[in-house]
């Protein structure tokens, strides 16, 4: 007796792994492969019932997933548009008004006076001797002043001696404080201006004071 002929079988085997260029199943994708199996399943041996339905469940909750999925995306396009909204009108609200930031940005303007033009820092919980240096655009050093022995808090420094050589411009500044053990360490700094204008990136809003560009996600202080 010949026995039954089941390349139905193989059939199967080489004809039911899709080729899915994005590395992922989807419904559509689920789909056809579906159909496919139902075509060249061997008809010696057809699926069961139970099979079918599993799969066909499995493929109503990948729908459902995606369908999740593609919600959430709207969502937090949707969230970022207002965040953004919210964003940009409070940083109008800045205009005229003076910001305090984290930075380390200030505007050495025609008719400052270097001994009152202040920067500022705050001082570390070890306090200790503090150096203040000052660069151009470029990294070149401008100036310097030894503060002597600093505190622990906000500190308002006079550029003094330091800001002698400035001509008119943006300038960038460093504050590093060593303790009684010798470790040096930099100083967190402020930028304090007055807002002039507000631009809008698609890093969000960046509020303009004279030259220096500060975005608006780093203001810690607002004042009339």
């Amino acid at each position: 007796m010949t026995a039954p002929v089941t390349s139905g079988s193989s059939t199967s085997n080489t004809t039911t792994t899709p080729v899915n260029p994005k590395s992922a199943l989807g419904k559509d994708e689920f789909l056809k492969l579906l159909v496919a199996q139902m075509k060249n399943q061997d008809p010696l041996n057809p699926q069961g019932g139970d099979q079918m339905a599993a799969q066909l469940a499995q493929f109503s909750s990948l729908e459902q997933l995606q369908n999740i999925n593609a919600s959430l995306d709207t969502q937090k396009t949707d969230n970022s548009t207002i965040i953004d909204s919210i964003q940009t009108s409070a940083a109008m609200g800045t205009i005229g008004k003076t910001i305090v930031a984290s930075g380390d940005q200030f505007q050495f303007a025609s008719g400052d006076d270097p001994a009152a033009k202040t920067v500022r820092a705050t001082i570390p919980a070890t306090a200790g001797k503090a150096m203040l240096k000052i660069t151009d655009a470029n990294g070149k050093v401008i100036g310097t002043r030894d503060l002597g022995e600093v505190h622990a808090g906000s500190l308002d420094i006079p550029l003094g001696e330091a800001g002698s050589a400035l001509s008119p411009g943006v300038y960038h500044f460093a504050v590093s404080v060593t303790d009684v053990s010798g470790t040096t360490r930099a100083a967190p700094t402020s930028i304090v201006g007055k807002v002039d204008a507000v631009t809008a990136t698609s890093t969000g809003p960046v509020l303009m004071s004279g030259g220096m560009t500060i975005p608006f996600s780093t203001v810690t202080e607002i004042r009339n």
